[in-house]
């Protein structure tokens, strides 16, 4: 492998007096007098160099973006893919260096808009910090990507890949949202919890292990008042969101409808135990049905997971709501 990449490198590499020409890639290193150029083939072009300590030992490599399948002439450069390699000094042969391409799973580009790699410790069960790779567009990251450099393979190893409309990541946890085409403006959000701490991939180092919880959300804000929304889903979402919010998830129900339920401390909502002792409820499926007979009458069938104080998580259960309007306002009225 080493072999390789060197070879590569010097297929590359072009080694010149200090002073590099504008339109090549420049790689300063330690020594002044030398300065290290890529010519990059007609088909790329050149995002930004990056000085980061990707492989932990103690110096910083080089790290290039670039972007490629360049559109022609005089299109939009935004919204083309970008990948990167690293430069890693050889330190029993300098100048020479070794590179290495990050490869995402499944030959995935990394980014396609702010690309931004940072050294962050995201695996709590592997020493030192790890490569995570940033994509945003307009403010949100799309895409993230995670490598560690593996001394014994001599490659950065991808340990995650995530890309859809919004992405959070906290140590051993990434939480995903995608955003689905519903007239409701509704959101899948998956969380993903990493395997020992370690990766989030299944063994093959190529696929994503499945989600450990998933539900439907609001994909923008939740309306001021829900009750409002000429979308009835939303009511029904809205009161699982706020399922132990006494003082206002009354105001979801129709005259006596919710007293007739016992305030869902008997299960008639979906979850076993008292409201008190629920910490969250995943609505993991939502569908609306029409009434042909009556456009104010509406169903809403929801599967929802309620989740106990202590983590404990209940079977699902599937619950079909009869809706009402009235005065342009929807409410729950009864579930069949």
């Amino acid at each position: 492998m080493r072999r390789t990449t060197t070879c590569m490198l010097l297929a590359l590499l072009l080694c010149l007096p200090l002073g590099c020409d504008s339109g090549e890639i420049n790689l300063p290193q330690q020594n002044p007098s030398l300065c290290f150029t890529i010519p990059l083939p007609d088909q790329w072009r050149y995002i930004g160099t990056y000085s980061l300590d990707t492989n932990g030992d103690g110096a910083d490599e080089r790290m290039i973006l670039y972007s490629f399948d360049q559109p022609v002439a005089g299109a939009k450069q935004h919204g083309n893919p970008i990948a990167a390699f690293v430069y890693q000094p050889d330190d029993k042969k300098p100048p020479n260096f070794f590179v290495h391409h990050l490869r995402a799973p499944g030959d995935d580009y990394l980014c396609e808009c702010e690309c931004t790699p940072k050294m962050e410790d995201v695996l709590s069960g592997l020493g030192g910090h790890e490569l995570v790779i940033h994509d945003k567009c307009d403010g949100e990251r799309v895409r993230l990507t995670i490598f560690q450099w593996s001394q014994t393979q001599w490659a950065y190893l991808p340990l995650g890949h995530f890309h859809s409309h919004r992405i959070e990541v906290m140590t051993d946890t990434v939480t995903v949202e995608e955003r689905q085409e519903s007239r409701a403006q509704l959101a899948m959000r998956q969380v993903y919890y990493a395997a020992g701490g370690q990766t989030y991939l299944l063994d093959d180092q190529r696929t994503l292990a499945p989600p450990a919880k998933y539900e439907f959300v609001f994909s923008h804000e939740e309306p001021k008042d829900v009750t409002l929304s000429p979308y009835p889903e939303k009511i029904v979402l809205a009161f699982y969101q706020h399922y132990t919010d006494t003082a206002n998830v009354s105001t979801y129900f129709a005259d006596e409808a919710w007293d007739g339920l016992n305030q869902c401390d008997t299960g008639q909502c979906g979850c076993t135990t008292p409201r008190i002792g629920v910490a969250h409820v995943w609505v993991t499926s939502l569908e609306y049905f029409e009434d042909p007979t009556d456009p104010n009458h509406t169903t809403v069938e929801v599967t929802v997971v309620c989740e106990y104080s202590d983590g404990t998580p209940e079977n699902g259960a599937f619950i079909r709501w009869r809706l009402v309007r009235a005065a342009d306002r929807w409410q729950i009225s009864s579930r069949e």
